[in-house]
């Protein structure tokens, strides 16, 4: 059961967590599980201020017994030869904290949409377990880490097993000095370490390539979070604060995307805790091959969707999905067919989200649609959809082919 605690018991909290170490990890991660400290209650009203920011670097002063916070205090130090050969989570020796970690991982690089090849950008690569995963599967891999430690550890890896790896010994402002570019920049368990976040966030613009990603998993963003960021509470992150000084930050999920917003980033919730952002106005394109995109009468074929529906058949839904996580504004889709469609009396296109209950477009495809080989138009959200569906309604006879659909944001 979870036990809360006010912050100013925090000095016993960490006696207690401290003699769970002595005993075993997996003793330590139990006691860290059933404590939260208290959430303060006089935080300023807008989380975007210096005030807020002051309250908060007061919070982690008085959890890291520090009179200041240095990006310093992120430069971890320990036995590399030992760490090379056992880095985390082996050298824990804890079953439950690997089999964690790299159900974290492969999470992970399920979510990404970059191809063996691609060039990938890594941010506080720690002991590079996911860095050495995408060198290893083709792409070329940039490891960014502020501690030297760490940044060997991934060179040792990296000639053990063979791959070629960039590594650069610096803090996350590197990012505004190289002119390198990237399809995808990464943080695995690293983003919420940075303080100065918003700063990064808009120095990322200049070494993401157009229409790539930034992607950040294992982070501590959710919709459970008590505030909109802060220092978190947790038992795990208040003991490190204490023991090494760390940043240890989580978001809530809206202050998140608000983040991402404002800084030119439209930011998607894949899961809790793992997020990707693109460029606030980089269209979404998905190929109409794309499982996402659903059908009852379609053939996957090549990069296209071909529909083909039976003679007599009753107006039905033949395109569905594909399900999309929108932000509220202002957005242009495109389906883009293939030359050969044919006509039918029922042709509607319509947009709706909510397991189809509000719609909030509607209207006839008309034989100029099929003639121009596209069919398009432009809605609003007036709230965020996490499952919005763009839809073709048909009759007997018709028949095209969807090559993609395309979604734009306009504002």
């Amino acid at each position: 059961m979870m036990r809360l605690v006010p912050f100013d018991d925090l000095d016993d909290l960490m006696i207690y967590f401290d003699e769970g170490y002595k005993i075993s990890q997996d003793e330590a991660y139990r006691r860290f599980s059933e404590i939260k400290v208290v959430p303060p209650e006089d935080l300023p009203s807008d989380p975007f201020s210096a005030a807020y920011s002051n309250k908060i670097l007061e919070i982690y002063k008085k959890a890291s017994s520090r009179n200041s916070y240095s990006i310093v205090n992120e430069v971890a130090g320990f036995n590399v030869d030992e760490l090379t050969v056992r880095p985390f989570p082996f050298f824990t020796k804890s079953i439950k904290l690997a089999a964690q970690h790299y159900s974290l991982i492969g999470k992970f690089l399920g979510m990404m949409d970059i191809k063996s090849g691609g060039s990938i950008l890594e941010c506080g690569v720690g002991f590079g377990n996911t860095t050495l995963a995408l060198a290893m599967l083709g792409c070329q891999v940039t490891a960014l880490d502020i501690a030297e430690s760490y940044c060997e550890v991934v060179r040792r890896r990296a000639a053990l097993h063979e791959v070629d790896i960039k590594v650069v010994h610096s803090d996350f402002t590197w990012i505004e000095t190289t002119e390198e570019k990237y399809d995808a920049v990464c943080f695995f368990e690293s983003f919420h370490h940075c303080w100065e976040f918003e700063r990064i966030l808009l120095s990322l613009h200049k070494v993401v390539k157009p229409g790539g990603k930034i992607y950040f998993g294992g982070e501590p963003i959710n919709m459970e979070f008590p505030m909109p960021w802060g220092v978190r509470l947790d038992g795990e992150a208040l003991f490190v604060v204490r023991q090494n000084g760390w940043m240890e930050l989580g978001f809530h999920s809206d202050f998140f995307e608000e983040l991402l917003f404002r800084t030119g980033w439209r930011g998607t919730c894949v899961d809790t805790h793992f997020w990707y952002a693109a460029r606030k106005y980089d269209p979404i394109v998905i190929s109409g091959s794309d499982s996402k995109i659903g059908s009852n009468f379609g053939t996957a074929a090549g990069d296209a969707l071909h529909i083909d529906v039976p003679v007599n058949s009753q107006p039905t839904f033949v395109v569905y999905g594909p399900y999309l996580k929108l932000a509220k504004g202002k957005y242009r889709f495109e389906y883009a067919l293939d030359p050969d469609a044919q006509v039918a009396d029922t042709m509607v296109v319509d947009i709706c989200y909510s397991a189809g209950q509000n719609v909030i477009y509607a209207r006839q495809i008309t034989q100029d649609d099929l003639t121009k080989k596209l069919i398009s138009g432009e809605f609003t959200l007036n709230e965020k959809a996490n499952d919005l569906e763009i839809r073709l309604m048909v009759s007997d006879g018709f028949r095209a082919g969807i090559r993609q659909l395309s979604v734009q944001p306009l504002d």
